[in-house]
Formats: structure tokens, C-alpha cells, sequence
């Protein structure tokens, strides 16, 4: 599956499978992965970022974050808007995060959504 975030909202904690660490815990859209690949309108859900930001392309300007988005259960690999690059280069957005996809775009790559 292939995703392309256009627009998130990075919630102010992150995931946990269990108290501690002074995190709070947050509940995660199970489900929505499959809901995005079937073009669900209206979606909003919390997923977190399973892997690291990866950074692709080899300019400033023309530089795109691959993500690893998890709903609890599956993954979605997309691509970060470029206007939320400054997430990644300021730490905000990274392994772990938690956020709130506001808008998306799922496109079929390789015979994969």
C-alpha cells in the first residue's frame, strides 16, 4: 500500500502497549489502513509512525520523507507532504510519533494500494 499524507496533525504524545515512561496512551484507528486502501471518505484517523522518517532525493528543495504508518495492526508506507518536511528536521515528527492523517491521497504502485 501506498499512501501520499498531504496534510497531519502530530498529536502531543505517542503510542504505548502500557503505562510508564510518563507517556500517555493513545488509541490508535485499528482498521483504518484497510479503510484508506478502499478510498473511505471522511477518514481521520490516529495512526503512529512505525519506522523512521527516510529521506529521499538528493536536493533541499525537491527532498521527500518516506514513512511507515501503523493503525495497531497494519502498515501503510507513504510519502510526506513537502510542506511538512520541517516536522522531521525539527524532530516532531519521528519514530514513535503519533499523528492524525487529515488528508491523504492512496494510489496503486507496483500492483499494491
Amino acid at each position: 500500500m501506498a499512501g501520499l499524507p498531504l496534510q497531519d496533525e502530530v498529536l502531543p504524545s505517542t503510542a504505548t502497549g502500557g503505562g510508564g515512561g510518563g507517556r500517555m496512551e493513545v488509541d490508535l484507528s485499528h482498521g483504518a489502513v484497510a479503510a484508506m486502501s478502499r478510498h473511505t471518505e471522511g477518514l481521520r484517523p490516529v495512526l503512529q509512525v512505525a519506522d523512521a522518517p527516510r529521506l529521499v532525493g538528493s536536493s533541499a528543495a525537491a527532498a521527500k520523507y518516506h514513512l511507515e504508518l501503523s493503525d495497531g495492526a497494519h502498515l501503510l508506507q507513504g510519502v510526506l507532504a513537502t510542506s511538512l518536511n520541517h516536522l522531521v528536521a525539527d524532530g516532531t515528527l519521528r519514530r514513535g510519533s503519533v499523528v492524525r492523517v487529515l488528508d491523504y491521497v492512496c494510489s496503486c504502485i507496483r500492483n499494491q494500494r
